[in-house]
């Protein structure tokens, strides 16, 4: 067997074989790159692909197995059938449209059901091309059946190692390419052995009128054939390459803020890790996360025109700045983040981040009018603060909010006691949403006293948070996470309520004084929750005292100028709590005609010793009488305060000289609520 295999190799004319080999590596790898490509198509040019794809494979398959035929038999007939030949080819097409969308399929027998026909369709092509080139009774029928099932048996023994997923993994052009053509080979061969087509028998077709030499005939098909193919791989490519440069330029805009032309968060996070990972980022860099201060303020008076300029202006301003190695990318809003790779130590990145505050500083534009932008920002340094893009970028933001906080225009360097801080904010703001339900909150009360009888006229509540694992939570640490989380809302409800019902169980007419947030005087329905509240207790309004501090006027100052005249027409006390230690508190009290200014600890405390204080002190008291506004002071501790206060002519006192802040149980115990004592004098406090 060997020998006669060796022999009908030897009788191929080993040009026309070479060419039907090379046809058919062509359309394998082709097709390899099609499939490969096919997945990431949409539906549409996926079917328009498949079309092509099995239109090229159908004819150059039928072509390379006449060619195979045609390279060992001489000589061929002058003509074929026109309708057989045209039925070939579209079920060649048919067969190879079939297999390559059964590829995709994600149902792995679709895949397995091809395999089985792979090593049939050739042989069938090979019965065809020995039919019409050679004549219908050289290639017996029953052979070519019994022959083509054993390959068939063999396919489908293959399609056991299938890939599990054929809709996914589709073998490399090459390796595939060479398959196909292996495949071809082996079956052309055996076939031509079954038929008993030797050489010997060849040899006997001779030349006659009836027959042209091989090459003749199916040279101008296979020149056609490859053009097809260069056509329709030209195509495909063509579409290819428009499809990747589209691809590549959204992938540019992607990666580009469309405003400033900054690089963005997703180029910026690319550019780390692709750095990181690439081993190409210096053993250390910096990350400063840039926020700009009154950025929303020139938004709101100057329009969103003039913040986008401004944008534009300054990255344009700082891009000049930057040298070698430093770059900025903006985040988005008004947030950006310049990078300095490298620095030789931590000192060099917070320098950096300095040097870009102090620019931001140093920049002007007309835009912004009478407001000067600041920045506050925040540096993390790599490795030690980070070794990903977000850890760095986080880290980097905690140092900026500290910033903010420290008085803005100021640049910060990470510090893990922030990551400390953050965790026991979050713990705090988690276990803050249900300390009511859970009774951990209560109101303790501090007394305020006539300056001169000492007599107690009223209490302020104060807030305190008892938590069964964490303790004692000081106000000034929970009370500013309730605000900025918006649970103060619900927690200023429940103290006025709580107040307002504690207050009516005192004897006499004293008064309970509430401190009332900021958000809460945002609120529409703030006066009626306070009606509500003294309805629900029976407490006359006015023996209600509201305080309110500067901040609560800061983001719609005639919103709540409108909502505290509504509750001092309802006959509640209004107090300016802290003041002297804002920015406009002159000012407000042109606005907002106050029952009681609240002069703030820290001028008491040195008020007898430092003439500043003192004399702060004393203007305050001459301008709340030339108003005819009272004065309380709290932070009263020795007698000599008082008595600095009482020759002043403040009229009410507070502080631990009279009492510290008790429970109201302990209050109850000191004031029951009894007619009696309901009729009795007001108690003093010596």
């Amino acid at each position: 067997m060997v020998m006669e295999l060796a022999g009908m190799a030897a009788a191929h004319n080993p040009v026309t074989l070479a060419a039907a080999c090379a046809l058919c590596f062509a359309n394998g790898y082709l097709i390899a790159i099609y499939l490969q490509q096919m997945r990431s198509l949409t539906l549409r040019r996926r079917l328009a692909l498949l079309v092509i794809a099995s239109s090229v494979s159908g004819l150059t398959m039928w072509t390379v197995s006449h060619l195979l035929v045609a390279s060992y038999v001489p000589h061929l007939p002058k003509s074929f059938d026109g309708i057989s030949v045209a039925f070939q080819i579209a079920v060649c097409v048919l067969y190879y449209t079939a297999l390559s969308a059964s590829s995709f399929s994600a149902v792995r027998w679709h895949h397995r059901a091809g395999l089985f026909l792979v090593p049939f369709f050739p042989a069938l092509l090979n019965f065809w091309a020995v039919n019409n080139l050679v004549g219908t009774g050289v290639a017996d029928a029953g052979v070519f059946l019994r022959a083509s099932a054993w390959f068939a048996f063999g396919g489908g023994l293959m399609s056991l190692t299938a890939p599990k997923n054929p809709a996914r993994d589709v073998a490399p052009p090459v390796p595939f390419a060479a398959v196909q053509v292996g495949v071809m080979l082996i079956l052309h061969f055996s076939m031509l052995m079954a038929y008993g087509l030797g050489p010997d028998m060849v040899a006997q077709l001779g030349k006659s009128p009836d027959t042209i030499a091989s090459m003749t005939l199916l040279l101008p098909v296979a020149v056609a054939n490859v053009l097809m193919m260069a056509v329709s791989s030209a195509s495909f490519f063509a579409d290819h390459e428009a499809t990747q440069e589209a691809v590549r330029r959204y992938r540019a805009l992607a990666l580009r803020d469309r405003l400033t032309g900054l690089p963005n968060r997703a180029a910026m996070h690319a550019e780390i890790e692709d750095r990181l990972a690439a081993g190409r980022s210096p053993d250390r860099f910096a990350v400063a996360l840039i926020d700009l201060d009154r950025f929303k303020e020139v938004n709101d008076i100057h329009g969103h025109a003039a913040g986008d300029e401004l944008l534009i202006s300054l990255s344009r301003f700082l891009l000049s700045r930057f040298g070698q190695g430093e770059a900025l990318y903006r985040l988005g809003g008004d947030e950006f983040v310049a990078l300095k790779l490298p620095v030789g130590s931590r000192g060099e990145a917070l320098a950096f981040g300095q040097s870009v505050c102090d620019a931001v500083r140093a920049f002007e534009t007309p835009v912004t009018g009478d407001i000067k932008v600041g920045a506050s920002i925040g540096v993390s340094v790599h490795p030690e603060d980070g070794t990903t893009a977000s850890e760095l970028l986080s880290r980097a933001d905690l140092a900026m909010y500290a910033a903010k906080r420290g008085g803005r225009n100021l640049s910060i360097g990470f510090d893990p006691d922030m990551e400390t801080d953050l965790r026991r904010k979050t713990e705090l703001s988690f276990e803050l949403a249900g300390a009511i339900a859970r009774k951990e909150l209560a109101l303790h009360y501090q007394p305020q006293v006539d300056a001169v009888s000492r007599d107690i006229v009223g209490f302020e509540a104060l807030l305190r948070w008892s938590h069964p694992r964490l303790g004692m939570v000081e106000p000034s640490e929970f009370i500013p996470i309730a605000e900025e989380s918006g649970q103060v809302i619900e927690i200023g409800e429940w103290v006025l309520r709580e107040a307002c019902r504690e207050a009516a169980t005192w004897p006499g007419n004293r008064h309970v004084s509430v401190n009332i947030a900021p958000g809460q005087l945002a609120r529409d329905n703030f006066a009626a929750v306070l009606q509500d509240a003294l309805a629900a207790a029976c407490l006359p309004s006015s023996r209600l005292e509201l305080e309110v501090t500067e901040a609560g006027f800061k983001k719609d100052r005639g919103k709540a100028v409108a909502v505290l005249k509504r509750c001092q027409g309802m006959g509640v006390t209004v107090t300016m709590d802290d003041f002297g230690t804002g920015q406009s508190s002159l000012s407000m009290l042109l606005e907002c005609r106050f029952d009681r200014l609240k002069i703030d600890r820290r001028f008491i405390r040195q008020v007898t010793c430092d003439d500043s204080s003192s004399v702060i002190v004393k203007a305050v008291l001459a301008l709340a009488a030339a108003n005819g506004i009272s004065v309380v002071a709290e932070g009263v501790e020795t007698e000599a305060q008082r008595d600095f206060l009482l020759a002043e002519g403040c009229d009410l006192l507070q502080g631990y000289l009279f009492g510290a802040a008790v429970s109201a149980e302990d209050l109850r115990s000191r004031f029951p609520a009894s007619p009696e004592a309901g009729a009795g004098a007001p108690r003093q406090v010596s």
